[in-house]
């Protein structure tokens, strides 16, 4: 398979950097970029977060409909223009970037896709609380299982990373099945594992429409 291709963000430096801080001082967009993807996500390839799922079988009715290469497409593009916004912004603004890479590292996790994960949840805002379920902060952790959960951006980050760590251990490392269950609940992706088998794609296709987006962007940058 040939290498996804690259797709470079064109960003107007004075637009998303108008006052560089002390502790970065890129010279122009080509700098800015590389920092962002190599140094802050250092999990990303030269071919930007070439993640190659699995491809189904031949004979799978879901092959045609499942995209196998890496696609970057404007859920990335929004993701980095905020990670870029943030950085320029105020100390608060460039903790949140910095833990939520740091919680990514401390539990194993891959941390692009950990970003996309958290920007998935709550698009960065340590103060989101969802009206219906109660989740609340970055990893939108539930209340209801996390009676400790709280907006506090370390806490709910620590909470959520560790989450997601245990949820790979459970499923052998499989991230679409770990992701499925970050969103839709273990109980959950278990029934459908059960019923319609593991060895297939099958499962995966009988998952809400919602929960199969959500892992497909975090996995392949597909929306």
């Amino acid at each position: 398979m040939e290498a996804p291709e690259r797709i470079y963000l064109q960003i107007e430096i004075d637009d998303y950097w108008p006052e560089p801080t002390a502790h970065i001082t890129p010279d122009d967009n080509s700098a800015l970029l590389s920092w962002v993807l190599y140094e802050l996500l250092p999990e990303a390839t030269e071919d930007i977060g070439a993640i190659e799922p699995e491809a189904p079988a031949v004979d799978d009715p879901a092959t045609d409909e499942y995209e196998t290469e890496t696609r970057w497409h404007m859920n990335d593009v929004a993701m980095y223009e905020t990670i870029i916004t943030m950085l320029a912004g105020p100390p608060a603004s460039v903790a949140i970037i910095m833990a939520i890479g740091a919680a990514a590292r401390a539990h194993s996790l891959e941390p692009l896709m950990y970003y996309r994960q958290i920007w998935a949840e709550s698009r960065f805002n340590p103060e989101a609380v969802n009206p219906k379920s109660g989740c609340l902060g970055l990893g939108q952790m539930n209340p209801k299982f996390w009676p400790e959960a709280t907006t506090d951006v370390e806490g709910n980050l620590e909470l959520s990373a560790a989450f997601m760590e245990k949820l790979l251990e459970r499923y052998d490392d499989d991230y679409r099945r770990a992701l499925a269950a970050y969103n839709f609940g273990p109980a959950n992706v278990d029934r459908v594992i059960l019923e319609y088998g593991e060895d297939n794609d099958i499962w995966f296709w009988r998952l809400p429409t919602e929960t199969r987006k959500y892992v497909r962007w975090i996995i392949m940058g597909d929306k």
